[in-house]
């Protein structure tokens, strides 16, 4: 597998680490993403790709919004949000913000309420959803069913972009063993897997997230260590 030009990806050290390489040689070869600001008619290809992944004759083929839970089918107002917070990354194609592997289909209004909080990534066994506060910092919660799917594109961005993204959470990094245990105790669903794959085919089957290759082995190791 070809080991991608690091001097093209959008760093803010020129020096990339072991680890970071490795990974980066997991994922293979990184497409040229269009910058987020240029995606426009982009943006509807994304949502048909996340609808041509669903399959409506299996119960749990459905894919639902991850913070509201409303199946794509249903939803009157898609909106594209970034795992990583737009605010908290570097701009053009080779970065973050321009990354379509780290992209979710949510509701709209969830998409606003959820802002550039961090995500609370880790089971918290309560109905509460939206912003909650850890100590003294305002995070973002949602239900713990999705918290896997969503922490799968979270740590792939953070071992992806490793030193261009902007620091985790105290809470984040208290919780790092919850959050690698939910990854590695919940299994990928039908539509979140498809999705990935159709992903991977639109791009040329050049790239991956490691992680839906490699669940819980040795990439999710790997990714953890970069990405906290």
């Amino acid at each position: 597998m070809t080991l991608p030009d690091l001097s093209r990806l959008s760093l803010k050290s020129a020096d990339a680490s072991e680890p970071h390489e490795e990974w980066l040689e997991l994922c293979g070869t990184m497409p040229k993403f269009t910058a987020w600001r240029r995606l426009r008619g982009g943006k509807r290809y994304i949502h048909e790709l996340a609808d041509r992944s669903e399959n409506d004759r299996f119960s749990n083929g459905q894919l639902v919004t991850v913070y509201g839970m409303t199946d794509i089918d249903e939803l009157e107002r898609p909106s594209i949000e970034h795992v990583w917070p737009q605010s908290k990354t570097d701009g053009g194609r080779r970065s973050a913000k321009a990354d379509w592997f780290g992209f979710e289909i949510v509701e709209q209004r969830a998409n606003s309420a959820r802002g550039n909080r961090p995500l609370v990534l880790w089971p918290t066994f309560n109905t509460k959803r939206g912003t909650v506060y850890i100590g003294s910092e305002p995070h973002y919660d949602f239900p713990d069913d999705m918290k896997a799917r969503v922490a799968r594109k979270w740590l792939y961005l953070r071992a992806t972009y490793h030193g261009a993204l902007d620091p985790i959470s105290r809470a984040q990094t208290e919780h790092k063993q919850d959050i690698i245990n939910n990854v590695t105790d919940t299994r990928i669903g039908y539509a979140e897997g498809r999705w990935h794959g159709l992903l991977v085919k639109h791009f040329g089957g050049t790239w991956r997230n490691p992680l839906y290759d490699d669940p819980d082995g040795d990439s999710l190791a790997l990714a953890a260590r970069l990405a906290f």
